[in-house]
């Protein structure tokens, strides 16, 4: 389910929120992907404000981000 809501993401240029696994431990990202190769994704990490490179396999969790907006 995780690379198939990347891979609708990239299509749809939308960003999308991850539950990541790196060696500092686990964190949650919103990010915009750029592209996919060699189990790599790259893209832009609004927390970090700069494009980032995530392992594919340590992304635990993903979902569409909706925007709200004020009523």
């Amino acid at each position: 389910m995780v690379e198939f809501i990347i891979n609708q993401a990239l299509k749809m240029h939308r960003k999308i929120e991850i539950i990541y696994l790196c060696d500092k431990g686990i964190s949650k990202r919103v990010i915009k992907p750029i592209k996919l190769e060699n189990n790599t994704l790259e893209a832009f990490c609004f927390a970090r404000n700069s494009i980032r490179k995530f392992k594919i396999e340590g992304i635990l969790g993903a979902g569409y981000v909706i925007n709200k907006k004020a009523g």
